[in-house]
């Protein structure tokens, strides 16, 4: 069923037969006051609140952004599921490639990685630049000063305020790839 209601289009399932309309909207887009796109349902089923991009007005080999609503604010079941084509026509989300997910502020990258346990949480080979083309790489501690630093340009790991144990300062080492047999 198809309603047109002041700044909104709302489709919503048909009757069922009981006389009652059905409870959620299948699709809700509402313009008023920018373009909010969802069908109101409460859910964690990774089948429903799934916005898809498919390939040339087919289904086939379709890339997904799920919503997933909980209903408890700050729960990790609130989120934004990222899911690309596994590389069948005809597939579905449920066989598509989960590969992000963004919860409460924390992203999380890797395959089936649905609750991120940090502020970026990667699950996987993490590369900086490619082969021969690098990038400066910091690492902050938690005591200002203290840092490690792959400098690209120099091709030279540098430790800056590591002290030993036993309260020796062992400075800045530099020029690691001369010590690299």
């Amino acid at each position: 069923q198809l309603y047109f209601i002041n700044d909104s289009l709302d489709i919503k399932a048909a009757d069922t037969g009981s006389g009652v309309a059905a409870l959620y909207s299948k699709l809700k887009v509402t313009w008023a006051n920018g373009v909010t796109i969802g069908n109101g349902e409460v859910s964690t089923d990774v089948t429903k609140n799934t916005l898809a991009f498919c390939y040339a007005n087919t289904n086939n080999y379709a890339n997904y952004i799920h919503s997933r609503h909980y209903g408890v604010p700050g729960s990790d079941l609130n989120a934004l599921d990222f899911y690309t084509s596994d590389g069948t026509a005809g597939g579905t989300i449920t066989s598509a490639v989960h590969g992000m997910t963004i919860a409460n502020g924390r992203v999380s990258i890797g395959t089936g990685v649905l609750t991120p346990s940090a502020t970026l949480d990667v699950r996987g080979t993490v590369n900086v630049g490619v082969d021969d083309t690098g990038h400066d790489v910091t690492f902050f501690g938690a005591t200002a000063g203290k840092k490690l630093l792959w400098d690209e340009s120099e091709n030279t790991l540098d430790v800056t305020g590591i002290t030993t144990t036993d309260g020796r300062c062992l400075g800045v080492v530099t020029k690691t790839s001369d010590y690299v047999a």
